[in-house]
């Protein structure tokens, strides 16, 4: 693993730390262990390619407005 990506999972265990808590994290990072052949990005790219371009337009601005509102 490289440096980049070590620092990237501090990060993002950090983050999942501070979002559920230890015990939470934990399990899901325990759930995460059990999806080991799980492909993200194949999972990912089927959820977007059945969308409109609308639909996808509508969830982006949902999602900004989204980050908008926590701040």
């Amino acid at each position: 693993m490289s440096s980049h990506e070590t620092v990237l999972v501090k990060e993002g265990l950090d983050i999942i730390f501070e979002k559920f808590g230890l015990v939470k994290g934990e399990e899901f990072i325990a759930a995460l262990q059990k999806l080991a052949d799980f492909d993200y990005t194949a999972w990912r790219q089927d959820k977007l390619e059945n969308l409109s371009i609308e639909e996808l337009h509508k969830k982006a601005s949902e999602y900004s407005r989204s980050l908008n509102d926590k701040n």
